[in-house]
């Protein structure tokens, strides 16, 4: 599940229904459809984010990020020149 399906069905609620018809006077969301699907989506970004967590440097890591200049190269394998 990603960020967008998080917002699309929040932008759902948000065009359908009314505060009056989803919320209680507490502020909670009313049992139904949409809040079923909001937990869901929540609960599988949590588990999402607790999966990747200890991989995150190797999921962030990008070949842009990584290329070394001639310079960097030459100095990293002891080379006077490329």
């Amino acid at each position: 599940m990603k960020a967008v399906d998080i917002l699309e069905c929040l932008r759902r609620l948000e065009h359908q229904n009314t505060p009056e018809t989803e919320f209680d006077e507490a502020g909670r969301m009313k049992p139904s459809a949409y809040y079923e699907r909001v937990v869901d989506v929540m609960e599988e970004l949590v588990k999402f984010t607790l999966l990747t967590r200890d991989v995150a440097p190797h999921l962030v890591d990008r070949c842009s990020e990584r290329r070394e200049s001639a310079e960097e190269l030459a100095k990293r394998v002891n080379i006077r020149s490329i």
